[in-house]
């Protein structure tokens, strides 16, 4: 009942006030706008960081399907066959650019921003049949680079 009786009073009070003035001020309607224009800015400014969010998110997916599809690749050939080199030597410890094997890799994969110079994998081995493998995409947008990695073991027979 107290808070019903307090409604009414300042109702009351809202009433007698608007009673009173014949409308808005120019000042009031140029501080009501403002706050408007405030809260617009913050909301659009928040809409356009999410965004970007989403976007580095989408490649950041993109790039670490791209690296598993190339682990998925290299653990379905010959490992080694797929690493040597003109004097048919396997080189261990060495960073191979796409280039090396770009040719059997889904080119649907690779978004057009992947650097396939700097985009790679690490090959070391452990010992017979055992292999690490870490592949690195790496893509540039909006004047940043930004980077994926994926490591993983691979026994093969």
């Amino acid at each position: 009942m107290i808070v019903i009786m307090f409604f009414r009073i300042k109702g009351a009070i809202i009433l007698k006030i608007l009673k009173e003035e014949k409308g808005l001020t120019l000042i009031e309607t140029v501080v009501a706008l403002a706050l408007l224009l405030i809260l617009f800015a913050a909301f659009a400014g928040a809409m356009v960081v999410g965004l970007q969010s989403e976007t580095e998110v989408d490649k950041r997916l993109a790039a670490s399907n791209l690296a598993s599809s190339i682990i998925e690749y290299l653990g379905d050939t010959n490992l080694e066959d797929q690493f040597r080199d003109n004097d048919d030597n396997v080189n261990y410890d060495k960073f191979y650019s796409f280039d090396t094997f770009s040719s059997e890799i889904d080119d649907n994969l690779i978004f057009d921003s992947v650097d396939k110079n700097d985009s790679g994998v690490y090959i070391d081995k452990y010992s017979d049949g055992l292999y690490s493998l870490e592949v690195t995409i790496v893509w540039y947008e909006r004047d940043k680079r930004w980077e994926e990695k994926l490591i993983k073991l691979l026994a093969v027979d």
